[in-house]
């Protein structure tokens, strides 16, 4: 099965601020994958902070409570679909 994404486990992000063991292994793993060539998508992201310092770190991608709580798959076009400008891009 070939692989192209790494998820961070949220168990991981949430004490990454707090706990030196946490961060190291955090921002090892996106080393590592980047090197690789594959994408890091980070788990669990709740606050600013440690949105900042996954994206200071090169994670590709966080989700979580930060960006958006769980929604229904019937509202997710309409909600993507509003957050587009007019051509097309993210606002």
């Amino acid at each position: 099965m070939p692989v192209d994404i790494i998820k961070i486990d949220k168990s991981f992000v949430f004490g990454m601020l707090d706990n030196q063991a946490d961060f190291d292994i955090i921002t090892s793993t996106i080393a590592m994958v980047r090197k690789l060539g594959l994408e890091v998508v980070a788990e669990g992201v709740e606050t600013q902070a440690q949105a900042k310092t996954l994206q200071q770190h090169a994670c590709d991608i966080g989700q979580g409570y930060l960006f958006s709580r769980p929604i229904p798959s019937n509202e997710l076009v309409s909600r993507i679909q509003a957050g587009l400008d007019e051509s097309g891009r993210w606002r």
